[in-house]
């Protein structure tokens, strides 16, 4: 089972209006999609997540400090953006970070993932 990205979405949503833009259906000055997820924060972001996925993958998921470690790799990598992450964002990044961890079989409870501001 494949879990979608935050990021994936995130950049869906930036190209759909993009597109909305180049059609005409939207004016330029309402397209404010790309100011909340500009491309290179997309782009650091879906790849923290894909190396955390990798991370996981290639883990053994009853070594709780290997699961630390990873979920500590991903938190570091993603808190070098965290003036683009707000609420929404963390929550969803976090849901993301621990359904990951349940598709291999980890558990996540007690394990800190991004904390708020």
């Amino acid at each position: 089972m494949l879990i979608q990205r935050p990021s994936e979405r995130w950049r869906h949503i930036v190209d759909g209006e993009e597109a909305e833009v180049a059609a005409g259906r939207v004016p330029e000055i309402e397209a404010v999609a790309k100011q909340f997820w500009p491309p290179p924060f997309i782009d650091a972001v879906d790849a923290a997540l894909a190396r955390y996925e990798r991370d996981v993958e290639a883990l053994d998921v009853t070594d709780r400090e290997a699961v630390r470690r990873a979920v500590e790799r991903v938190r570091q990598a993603l808190n070098e953006h965290h003036r683009l992450i707000e609420r929404s964002e963390r929550d969803e990044l976090n849901a993301f970070l621990q359904r990951v961890l349940t598709l291999h079989g980890v558990d996540a409870h007690g394990l800190t993932f991004l904390e708020g501001r």
